[in-house]
This record gives C-alpha cells, sequence and structure tokens, in this order.
C-alpha cells in the first residue's frame, strides 16, 4: 500500500511538472524580429495570435537634386500559426520635389496583401528559409500608381554564425508596371547584422535591382535598431547609391510595435 502511494505521488509529481512546462512554453513570447530597417527580409514570423505594427518614414535625393519623403511606411503583420502570417502595407504618400525650392508635391502610393511562410527552421536545416509571396493594388494616385495588379514573391534566407553575428539574404521576382509599360524585375539582397548589447544591433547590406527604363539600382545600406522594452523598437539607416538609376543618399527612421496576446510576456 505504501508503495502504491508512493508510485503515485511520483507520478503526480511528474505530470504537474510536465503540465507546468507545457503552460510555460504557451505562455513564453515569440521572437521579436522585424523586418525593418533595411531591404533584408527576417525569416521568422510574428508567431500565432500576434499582431505587429511596422512604421517609418525615408527621405531620398538624387543626383539630379530631386528628393522625396515617404510617410508614413506601414507594415502590417498578423500571426496565423507558428510558421504563417499575412501581411499588408504600403508607402502611404510620397512627397517630391524636382528641385532645391521647389513646390513639393505629393501622390499616395499603392498597396500590397501577402503573407510569410516559414519553410526550414535553424535547428532542422542549418539555415533559416522562408517564402513571401504578394500582390501589389493599384490604389495609389495618378502619378505613382503601378495602374495594374502585380503578383511578386520574395525568398528569404538565414544563417546564424558566431560572435552574435547573422548572415541573411533576400532574392525577389515581381511585376513592376507604370501607366505605360510592365517589366518584371529581379533583386537581391545581402546583409550581414551583428548584435552590439542586449538591446542594440547594427547591420550593413546591399541590394541590387532592375528598373523601368533606367537600369540596375545598387545600393548600400546601414543602421541599428534599437529595443525598448520586449515590444518596441526604434531603427535608424542611412543609403548610398552607387548607379545613376539608384537615389544618391536617403535616410530613414522607424519604429516597430507588436501586442502579445493574452497570456503571453
Amino acid at each position: 500500500m505504501k508503495r502504491l502511494l508512493l508510485h503515485s505521488s511520483v507520478l503526480a509529481a511528474l505530470l504537474a511538472m510536465a503540465a507546468t512546462a507545457a503552460a510555460a512554453q504557451e505562455a513564453e513570447a515569440p521572437v521579436f524580429s522585424p523586418d525593418r530597417p533595411g531591404s533584408v527580409d527576417t525569416r521568422e514570423v510574428v508567431g500565432r495570435s500576434v499582431v505587429e505594427i511596422e512604421s517609418g518614414l525615408s527621405r531620398v535625393s538624387l543626383s539630379d537634386g530631386e528628393t522625396a519623403l515617404t510617410a508614413p511606411q506601414m507594415l502590417v503583420r498578423v500571426g496565423v500559426g507558428n510558421r504563417l502570417e499575412l501581411r499588408a502595407g504600403g508607402d502611404g504618400f510620397v512627397f517630391g520635389a524636382e528641385a532645391p525650392g521647389a513646390r513639393p508635391t505629393a501622390s499616395r502610393a499603392d498597396t500590397f496583401v501577402g503573407a510569410k511562410l516559414t519553410l526550414f527552421a535553424h535547428e532542422h536545416a542549418g539555415i533559416q528559409v522562408a517564402v513571401l509571396p504578394s500582390l501589389t493594388m493599384p490604389t495609389g494616385g495618378d502619378g505613382l500608381s503601378a495602374h495594374r495588379w502585380n503578383p511578386g514573391v520574395r525568398v528569404a534566407f538565414g544563417r546564424e554564425l558566431p560572435a552574435d553575428l547573422d548572415l541573411a539574404a533576400t532574392l525577389g521576382v515581381a511585376r513592376h508596371s507604370d501607366a505605360h509599360d510592365a517589366v518584371t524585375q529581379r533583386s537581391a539582397s545581402v546583409g550581414l547584422s551583428r548584435r552590439l548589447s542586449s538591446a542594440i544591433s547594427g547591420f550593413l547590406e546591399t541590394t541590387v535591382a532592375s528598373s523601368i527604363g533606367e537600369g540596375r539600382e545598387w545600393e548600400y545600406e546601414g543602421g541599428i535598431a534599437a529595443r525598448v522594452g520586449a515590444n518596441v523598437q526604434l531603427d535608424a539607416a542611412l543609403l548610398r547609391g552607387i548607379t545613376a538609376a539608384a537615389p544618391d543618399w536617403g535616410v530613414s527612421v522607424g519604429l516597430v510595435v507588436r501586442r502579445l496576446p493574452a497570456g503571453r510576456h
């Protein structure tokens, strides 16, 4: 009888420990991995029932003196499962001036809907891979809209390295259009990031993309991202164009906020 009671007590303790571990795992917050700043997409999704809003603004200048301010850049990410999220966003409004001191003009940018699906996790394949299909909708103003529904897809790769380094790349193909022409644009971005402290990380990346009638855009971008608590990120980045089709200079700042479901922290 005593032995039966002892075995029952041990079994009850093991079951309680297992239940506690499962509850802790369920309550644990998913990885906070925003897609901004930069052009390289992260491989992680936001997590089941998580809502993340990534916003920002950017200013670029071209070699001919033209400038453009884009705001508010917006990306909304909603977690459907542990490997899938839905996405929607756009660049808001673009305020441009053809020369220094000239009167700026404003036009609304197109919006898009899409998804991110994690295919391989780092612990299983040594690298992380995610696919990001998207559909751009012609909701913008006449001077900026693509005037067509344009599909696209990007594939994000990444691998964690020693010394808190992370090597990542994004390959993309999409249809781009204007009022007169449509082309298939191909793009490639490669970046290296490093965690500088528990709350701050830095990155450097390069992007090459084709454009309509202007040759290839080739640019470098670098910046920092700073966590403020567990669910907020501030970022700033500086861009330098290499080819004539790319912006001459650019600067961007951003804010990311996420909301976790009840029971996660």
